[in-house]
C-alpha cells in the first residue's frame, strides 16, 4: 500500500466497534509482520511465497475466526 502498511490498516479495524470483528487475513514475507499481525489481532497469517490453497484455508478458516498461523 502506498501510504500506509497493513498492520496500521489493521490496527485502525481493530479498534474500530463496526469492522472490530471483520475476519482479517494478513500476507506479507516478513516474519517480523507474522507476529505484529497476529498480536494486533489478525485472524490468520500467510507468508510470502505461498501456494494459492494456503490463502483459500486462511480465509475458510477465519470465517471460524480462529487465531492461527499459516
Amino acid at each position: 500500500m502506498p501510504k500506509r502498511d497493513g498492520l496500521s490498516v489493521l490496527r485502525e479495524l481493530r479498534a474500530n466497534e463496526k469492522t472490530r470483528n471483520t475476519a482479517i487475513v494478513m500476507l506479507s514475507a516478513s516474519v517480523r509482520d507474522q507476529h505484529g499481525a497476529l498480536e494486533a489481532g489478525a485472524n490468520f497469517f500467510v507468508q510470502k511465497p505461498y501456494e494459492s490453497q494456503e490463502i483459500l484455508t486462511a480465509i475458510a478458516s477465519s470465517m471460524n475466526h480462529e487465531m492461527t498461523l499459516c
